[in-house]
């Protein structure tokens, strides 16, 4: 199912008006700007529960797990994509090296 929540909600009606076209059964629209980005690709475990908790039709729940995909999107950016991103996993897998 692929993500099109954008920070503009124009082109996020628009993107999702394509999916749909294509032939898309259905989309993820979480509101999480850069859903469709690496950044957010490398935190699937964190995402699939902010979208378990809209699903369930728990808003406020969603709302305050969106802050942790928030900040692993922030730390990939801010080292560049590349290095962020394998500092990112060499964090979560505890390689010092």
């Amino acid at each position: 199912m692929p993500g099109t929540g954008l920070r503009n909600l124009e082109d996020t009606v628009t993107l999702t008006r394509h999916a749909s076209e294509l032939g898309c059964a259905a989309v993820t629209v979480l509101g999480a700007g850069g859903c469709i980005s690496a950044s957010r690709n490398s935190n699937i475990t964190a995402i699939r529960v902010m979208y378990e908790a809209v699903r369930d039709g728990d808003q406020s729940e969603a709302d305050t797990l969106q802050q942790g995909p928030e900040i692993h999107c922030k730390a990939a950016q801010e080292e560049g994509l590349i290095g962020g991103l394998k500092s990112l996993v060499a964090h979560r897998s505890n390689d010092r090296h």
